[in-house]
Formats: structure tokens, sequence, C-alpha cells
């Protein structure tokens, strides 16, 4: 079952941060208390590197869950089911969001979402009851433009909510007005950009499984048998319609950078089922990716496949160099097997971090209610920005941040190490672990495929939060 928290006002030195303009709340840990803490407290809210994809499948946000994000997170990425798909709700909510962040000193950006490859029903008007969809945006959409295989039957995705069919991404006029409803979206509400999702290049020889295929490839769907393949494995077809994603990312950044928008795609694969490059060609004409599976995947019964961490370490800090902004999705089915992992995720998103391009999304569902973030206490610990890189020693990575330490073990055997020469406090679980100040240089042992979180002792006497 989920732990949930619950939220309080924290003062400091007797002077609650609302009394001076800044109403931030802290988490009050029901479960595991911390122990004698009298100044500030350890766990604060992270908006500098933690997002939300929250969203209210049929309603709007409540004025809780506005504070929520507005408190919580730095990026919000509005999902496609918000308000019942109502866009007009959307951009309300938008802006009621982006007010409160701005209120209070918390400038949460906030992304719109279109999909790259679906047109989903429920985007026409009255399709969801009680919902608008995108109202007027759709008069000039044309059905004509749904990808078609070679017998002109349409294609359409296997599961998501309602009916959706994969677009003809190689027609110019398609593209257009894709841009144009969007580049009207960043008129009507103070959105920081657009998430392109489900924005993967086809593959021409393998059968999809998102799709209603029959057991056909792509090549075999869009050109039938015996044509020509590119070097890629790829048909005629297949190649257009890749060619167009890639078009339609460009053409958004186009438009949307004199506006002050930015452009984000979904995404990074977890490993090289889209390609050796991981979908990641198309960021080179995009300002930023998702990866929907960071750290792990969790499958329906539970079992749990770990993704390469030192790849996106590496991925997190070289594409920042690039000026290109990263976001990292772990969803959790919230089992006793994935909770397990939540120590592990956190620091190896923390050793990849580069402050204002990098962001972590945890959580069990798009329509997680952001009255319970974090969803896992130590995700609030207040370590500060990082002192430079990561370091990997073989298995282990460690690094410095202004208020702590972080060590990484990705190794399947416990690591044995020893800390930096300076006195440490280990914190876990939302509390400060027994044993009191760790001696400078003593030496830890990490779980494998775990993480371990220090404050550094000057830091816990100048904000009293050693136990007396």
């Amino acid at each position: 079952m989920k732990k949930l928290l619950t939220w309080h006002k924290y003062a400091i030195g007797g002077i609650v941060l609302a009394a001076i303009g800044v109403p931030i709340l802290f988490p009050k840990i029901t479960t595991s208390p911390l122990t004698s803490q009298t100044g500030l407290h350890p766990y604060i809210p992270q908006p500098t590197r933690n997002a939300s994809d929250f969203g209210v499948p049929n309603g709007t946000y409540s004025d809780d869950q506005v504070n929520m994000i507005a408190t919580n997170v730095g990026v919000l990425d509005i999902p496609k089911f918000h308000a019942g798909y109502d866009i007009q709700k959307q951009f309300v909510d938008v802006k009621r969001v982006v007010d409160a962040g701005t209120a209070l000193g918390n400038p949460v950006q906030v992304y719109g979402y279109y999909n790259a490859t679906y047109w989903f029903l429920n985007n026409f008007p009255g399709t969801k009851k009680r919902s608008n969809g995108w109202g007027d945006y759709t008069k000039n959409f044309s059905t004509d433009w749904y990808l078609k295989d070679t017998n002109g039957s349409t294609i359409t995705h296997r599961e998501d909510r309602g009916d959706a069919f994969v677009v003809d991404l190689s027609n110019p006029d398609y593209r257009a007005y894709a841009i144009a409803t969007i580049a009207d979206w960043m008129k009507q509400a103070p959105f920081a950009g657009i998430k392109f999702d489900s924005a993967n290049l086809l593959e021409g020889q393998t059968v999809d499984k998102r799709i209603q295929n029959n057991g056909k490839t792509w090549n075999e769907l869009l050109c039938g048998g015996n044509v020509n393949l590119d070097a890629k494995g790829n048909c005629p077809r297949v190649a257009a319609w890749n060619a167009g994603l890639q078009s339609l990312i460009a053409s958004a950044k186009q438009t949307l950078a004199p506006m002050g928008k930015l452009v984000y795609y979904n995404g990074i694969s977890p490993s090289k089922s889209h390609g050796d490059d991981r979908n990641l060609s198309i960021l080179s004409t995009a300002d930023g990716a998702m990866n929907e599976t960071f750290c792990y995947g969790e499958k329906g019964n539970g079992d749990i496949t770990l993704y390469p961490l030192a790849d996106d370490i590496a991925l997190m800090k070289s594409q920042s160099a690039l000026g290109k902004r990263i976001a990292q999705i772990t969803s959790s089915g919230g089992t006793l097997a994935a909770k397990k992992y939540e120590p592990y995720c956190l620091a190896g998103f923390l050793m990849g971090w580069q402050p204002g391009f990098n962001y972590w999304v945890y959580q069990t569902s798009y329509s997680d209610a952001p009255a319970t973030l974090p969803l896992f206490a130590d995700q609030g610990l207040n370590l500060g920005l990082p002192v430079g890189d990561a370091v990997q020693s073989g298995n282990v990575f460690t690094r410095t941040f202004a208020n702590g330490y972080v060590i990484l073990n990705v190794g399947t055997t416990q690591a044995t190490l020893a800390l930096p020469n300076q006195r440490f406090v280990q914190f876990a679980n939302g509390r400060q672990l027994p044993g009191g100040v760790l001696a400078a240089g003593k030496t830890v042992v990490v779980p494998a495929q775990s993480g371990a979180f220090f404050l550094n002792e000057t830091y816990a006497i100048k904000n009293t939060i050693l136990g007396k």
C-alpha cells in the first residue's frame, strides 16, 4: 500500500515562512517521524529536480492540488486526458498552476500535450461525455489524414483511452495543421512549450505491438511485399513517415522558438528497442527528450527489469553540455518489489542531474494526486546543488553536494567504501539513521543496486537538525 504523506507549514527561528510571503510546505512523514528536529527540516520540497505528469481524468485541479504542484515540482506535463481532454479547461489549469508557482517563488514550467503518432477520437467535441474536447481546433482536422495500410484500412492503436488512429506524418497538410494548432495553444495559456508524445521512429521490419497489425511488420502494412528497402531496412512509405516525424519536430521548434517556447518529445528508449541510438536522433531538432522508463520497467506481474543507469548518467551530462534537456520518468506500480529500488533510482538520477536541464518524475500512475508528493520521503532530502560531476569507481558512483554526499552502487553485490574526509549524518526513509555523526573517512556498506544519502555535519549543526 502506498505510504501517504501529510503536510504542514514549518517555522524557522519562530518565523513561519508564509509570514514573509513564501508559504512553502514541508513533508511530515507520519509513518517514520524525524527525531528531535528543532530547526530547518532536512526534508523540504525540491522543485529544482522534481517534476510531475499528474492529471485529473474527468475534472480539473482542486485548489489543494494546484498548491501541491506549485510547491513541489519545477515542471508539469499536462496529460492528454486531463479535464476529460477539454483543451479550454486545460488552458485555465495551466494559468492556475503558473500563477500559484509565481506567488510561491517557484516558476513552474507547464508543457502542453500533443501526440505525434495518434489522433484520439476524444479530441472531438462530445466524444467523451460532458467534454468539449479540442472544440473549434478540430474543425480544420480531416480524417483523410489517418494513415492507411495497403488495403486502404486505417491503422488503430491497440490499447489506450478510447479509440486512436495513427496519423500520416508524411502528409504536409496534417503537419501544417498540427503546428498551427500548437502555436495557437501557446497564445491561450502560459505554457513553457509542447511535449510530443509517442514520437518514435517506425522500424520497417518490426511488428509493432502498439497497433492492430495482424502480425504484419510496418513494411508489410504500408508497402506490401517485394519492395526496395533503404539502409535502415525501411520501405518508402515507412521512410516517408519517419521523415515527416522529423519535420514535425523541427517545424515545431522553428515556430515556437521565437515565442520563447520549448519542444520536448517522448521519448528515449530504455534500451536499443528503437534503434541503436535509443531514438535520440530526433533530439538534434528538439530542445529536450523524455525517458518514460528510467531506471527500471515493471511488468503487470510485478517483475522488475533494471536498465543501465550508467548510460543515463552519461546522457544527462553530455546532452546538457549541448543545451539539451532530459526528463527522466520512473513509473512504479507501487509494489514492494518496486519500492525496494526507490533509493537506487533516486541516487541514479542525482548522479547525472544537471540543474536546469534535468528533472525526475517518480509516480505510480499519471493520475497520482500531488497531495501525495513526494511518493517517498528521500526525494525531498535537502542535499543542495551538486558540486562537480559524479565519480565512478567500478560499480560505484559518488557525488558531492552542497549539503551532503550520495553513493550509488549499480553492482549485484554490496559495496564497501570510505566516506570523504569529513563528518556526515546518514538519512533514509524520511529519518536520520541511528549512529549519530559518522567519523571522517568512515567505512560504509551500500547494498547491491541501491543508494545511500548523507548530510554533512556542518549543514546539520548549522540548521540544528541533529538530535540532542
